[in-house]
């Protein structure tokens, strides 16, 4: 009998149906040879395995699915496997907290968990866990097992201390008070139930709703689903209805870049999207952003409504997003006002007066190294490496502005409102090349109505189906670093497409 607590790891509906788990195969590398030379200096997780972990080769990296605030990871190499979990947006002090769990039951010697190895900070941001790899069976159904073993561990495992633990940790993505305590109605009283209702009394969301929002009444809260990141919450009033999105884990630098994304192409009067109201931190950490309510159409992400037929959906959305492009221009250059995320990846944003400098550090590099960092890819990244120092001849007699872009615009991200007219949602703002905007365009459903239409307003440059692949190369390789080997061969099959056109 097992019991383990899996992170996550964020899918999106573009995902493959299955991966395996890859064979790491580095031409350079002789395979007798250890893979040490393959693990990077700055790669505290390769570094452990393959010294602590006793492990002098690593045969294999997969993601494991799990929950939705961590990615999951397991690691086969010549010492056995290994579970990890990674967090790029936390720091260690969750993890810590998990492990110190994990080693307190384990050492009861009563039911079986996985043995925590390490906890530590990733040099790109976050952290990560490593722990004992556990082969789970076909099915989890022997209850009485169950009921026997957790009885066993709760009868060998006591506290001098009282009630509490030795850190606090969390519930979920809740933080949870461990703060020790000699009496437990006490402690449950105040840690368990007292927080929760204090919580609900110094409740911010509702303290904007009920004065800035300029309602007297929230006549209904519902949850609504979305994406596996943050929580969705409609907020119904006799003001409107407001929607509202929470995230226990990450403060709220992740919620002020989507908000100012948002308000950017909301200022445009282009194409709709909903306007943001209010960013802030939660009391008890974590935070929330509050925007504007859509009633959206029939079915979201079919690209078409019961009022608006197909073909003319497809028109309005490719023309109201070239208008957006064409209204908005940044006199810095390439970049954003501030760092963002693409999915859960960092996105760097930093001003840049070239647009083939910007595209080849900033977004193709920036994956690149991912790749290398988690995978020990070298190959994907020496290639990729190559050709983004030639892209020039791809950009002849090109005139590039930097456009607004929403930045992550795929089929999960577009719908229309009750009137049939397009909504774009959950950006990824930056100033980039308008071209670029297609990247996702594998996940788009983009039709010959919706280029016709936008080429009407922002009118087709010499050369785009040769740079088509390449957008979308930036995409691919942040699923690759998301999602795993099932986007390998595609990243790696358009830059060798790329280095044969380029001759380089």
């Amino acid at each position: 009998m097992v019991v383990a607590h899996l992170g996550a790891i964020s899918f999106s509906s573009c995902i493959p149906n299955s991966l395996s788990c890859p064979r790491l195969m580095h031409p350079s590398i002789n395979k007798n040879k250890p893979l040490i030379v393959a693990a990077m200096s700055d790669d505290p997780i390769r570094e452990w395995i393959l010294s602590e972990g006793k492990a002098t080769q690593i045969r294999g990296i997969c993601p494991i699915g799990g929950g939705c605030i961590n990615r999951a990871t397991r690691y086969d190499t010549d010492a056995g496997s290994f579970f990890v979990k990674t967090n790029r947006s936390i720091g260690p002090s969750m993890f810590e907290g998990e492990a110190l769990g994990l080693n307190s039951m384990y050492e009861t010697g009563s039911i079986r968990v996985p043995k925590p190895y390490k906890v530590g900070s990733l040099p790109t941001g976050g952290s990560y866990i490593i722990m004992e790899f556990i082969e789970f069976g076909a099915s989890r159904g022997n209850q009485s097992a169950l009921g026997r073993k957790l009885a066993e561990m709760h009868k060998a495992a006591k506290s001098e201390k009282g009630f509490g633990f030795h850190v606090e940790n969390t519930i979920g993505s809740t933080p949870q008070i461990n703060t020790w305590t000699s009496d437990w109605i006490e402690f449950y009283a105040e840690h368990r139930l007292g927080k929760p209702l204090a919580a609900m009394s110094d409740d911010p969301i509702r303290e904007w709703i009920l004065s800035e929002g300029k309602a007297t009444q929230i006549r209904g809260i519902c949850p609504i689903g979305g994406g596996c990141i943050n929580r969705a919450t409609r907020y119904d009033t006799d003001a409107g209805s407001f929607f509202v999105k929470t995230n226990r884990s990450i403060g709220p630098s992740m919620f002020e870049g989507e908000a100012l994304g948002l308000n950017s192409m909301y200022e445009t009067g282009s194409i709709r999207v909903p306007k943001p109201y209010k960013v802030g931190s939660l009391p008890t950490g974590g935070s929330y952003i509050i925007m504007e309510f859509i009633e959206f159409g029939a079915s979201r992400g079919n690209q078409h409504s019961d009022t608006l037929p197909f073909t003319a959906f497809q028109s309005a959305l490719g023309r109201k997003l070239a208008e957006m492009h064409k209204a908005a221009k940044s006199e810095k250059g390439f970049g954003f006002h501030v760092e963002n995320t693409i999915g859960s990846t960092p996105q760097i944003n930093t001003w840049t007066s070239d647009w083939i400098e910007f595209y080849a550090e900033h977004r193709l590099g920036y994956q690149l190294k991912l790749a290398r960092e988690q995978y020990g890819d070298s190959t994907i990244y020496e290639r990729g490496q190559r050709l983004a120092k030639n892209l020039g001849p791809l950009f002849k007699n090109v005139v590039i502005e930097p456009c607004l872009l929403h930045g992550d615009l795929w089929s999960g991200n577009i719908t229309y409102d009750k009137n049939g007219e397009p909504v774009i949602l959950d950006p990824a703002c930056y100033y980039g090349h308008s071209e670029a905007e297609f990247g996702m365009s594998w996940c788009a459903g983009f039709g010959g109505d919706f280029y016709k239409a936008y080429f009407q307003v922002m009118p087709e440059q010499p050369g785009f189906e040769q740079r088509r692949d390449l957008y979308m190369l930036y995409h691919y390789l942040n699923h690759y670093n998301l999602f795993g080997s099932g986007y390998r061969s595609s990243s790696l099959s358009i830059i060798d497409d790329y280095l044969r056109m380029l001759n380089v």
